[in-house]
């Protein structure tokens, strides 16, 4: 996996690290990155959700790190549309059941 460990490298030196909300985040995983393989080599049966749950991550990395200015503006506007979207949704009071039982 050398070739996607690159890509992960390279948004994690270009995006994630460029600022302080970022470098908190990367050195809490550090932190915890030990303690978590630990815990997975102790755990056999998760291994196989392990190799296969960074695939998305990985593609996604992969298609920031090697895309144009200009689409990486437009998807950064896209998720900041459907983050408002999520936010304002969640805020919204919720009918939580029936008045009518």
């Amino acid at each position: 996996m050398a070739e996607e460990m690159q890509i992960l490298r390279e948004f994690r030196n270009e995006y994630v690290l460029t600022n302080a909300v970022g470098q908190v985040l990367v050195d809490l995983c550090y932190r915890v990155s030990l303690a978590t393989t630990e815990f997975i080599a102790k755990h056999p049966n998760l291994k196989p959700a392990v190799r296969i749950g960074p695939v998305p991550v990985v593609a996604m990395n992969t298609a920031v790190v090697n895309i144009s200015p200009t689409v990486k503006t437009l998807m950064a506007g896209v998720l900041i549309l459907v983050s408002i979207v999520v936010a304002i949704c969640a805020a919204r009071p919720q009918n939580r059941g029936s008045k009518y039982i």
